[in-house]
């Protein structure tokens, strides 16, 4: 549910602080059904969506639901023409989008710079990369929920909810900041709330919503799947894949970090044969007293401690 809140802005700095929520409007009067595609047997689409409108004062709200088949997952496609403006002595404007649950939350996790945090509930926003997801109370459960956002960063986990900070009409120092034409993007997912749900889960399906796959079209000589890199195994996430600073055709740089607080042993395998790996420093220099790292064709395994980041330097075959 999209909510419209009035902040309260005595704290000054509107920019940089989020006030009180004084007044909460849901956003559910006027809404318009633009489109509906239900995908019923007949039409075997890969995707149901429903589209409609909110318009408030001068503000439109236009939004977009699609599941696609096989996901577990509702995507979101905003586009806000915002025309809210915050005024000292009257409040600070936000859009906010609201998820309520109907079980009780006794945390929530969300991710950082490599890694996750817990956070107690608290009736105030933090930050994180890309996702929130609420801890059951009830540990025999299967199931909770992940909010996903591709460019959203501020989200408020309290009274058995979770919810995101989409926009906010600061009037200091720029008077007008956010006036215009935005488009937004989140997801909610189904995950797994088990006692054995793994962050690196979580890490992963984020990922690949904020990283989306872009398709060309065109005759070639490769085959019709395949992966220039993948993780086969080790509790830990990638999270970069780059050219070193310094480095030769056919080199590369991996990073990795640990996400269960385990010590663990990671595997990645390549397209290509691997030639040549180290473990290296941030700065892609060699470590004195570097733990081995096995090669094997196209596989390099090497291990990482608990809640540590490991960058692999490589070489790679033609």
């Amino acid at each position: 549910m999209f909510r419209l809140i009035q902040e309260d802005d005595r704290a000054g700095m509107t920019a940089w602080n989020l006030g009180r929520y004084m007044h909460v409007r849901p956003l559910v009067d006027n809404a318009r059904l633009l489109k509906f595609d239900p995908c019923g047997p007949l039409r075997q689409s890969l995707r149901q969506s429903l589209a409609y409108e909110i318009a408030w004062g001068a503000s439109r709200l236009s939004v977009t639901v699609s599941l696609d088949a096989f996901s577990y997952g509702l995507e979101y496609a905003v586009e806000c023409d915002w025309h809210e403006i915050g005024r000292q002595g009257q409040g600070v404007p936000q859009l906010n989008f609201h998820l309520p649950t109907n079980f009780t939350c006794q945390a929530y996790r969300f991710d950082i710079p490599f890694g996750t945090i817990r956070r107690q509930p608290a009736d105030q926003d933090v930050p994180a990369n890309s996702w929130g997801s609420p801890i059951r109370q009830d540990n025999a459960a299967k199931k909770t929920v992940q909010l996903i956002t591709e460019g959203n960063y501020a989200f408020r986990g309290v009274d058995d909810s979770l919810s995101l900070t989409l926009l906010r009409s600061s009037y200091d120092p720029d008077p007008y900041p956010e006036i215009g034409l935005h488009r937004l993007r989140f997801a909610i997912n189904l995950a797994n709330a088990s006692a054995a749900a793994l962050n690196k889960d979580l890490v992963s399906t984020a990922y690949d919503f904020t990283h989306p796959l872009d398709v060309i079209s065109g005759a070639g000589h490769l085959p019709t799947s395949g992966s220039f890199v993948s993780l086969d195994s080790g509790t830990a996430a990638v999270s970069a894949i780059k050219a070193p600073e310094d480095g030769e055709e056919g080199e590369l740089v991996a990073r990795v970090y640990e996400t269960e607080g385990q010590t663990t042993q990671v595997k990645l395998k390549f397209s290509r044969e691997v030639l040549q790996a180290a473990l290296v420093d941030l700065h892609e220099q060699p470590l004195r007293d570097a733990q081995s790292v096995k090669i094997s064709g196209s596989e390099v395994s090497c291990q990482i401690y608990a809640h540590h980041v490991a960058t692999l330097r490589l070489k790679l075959g033609r």
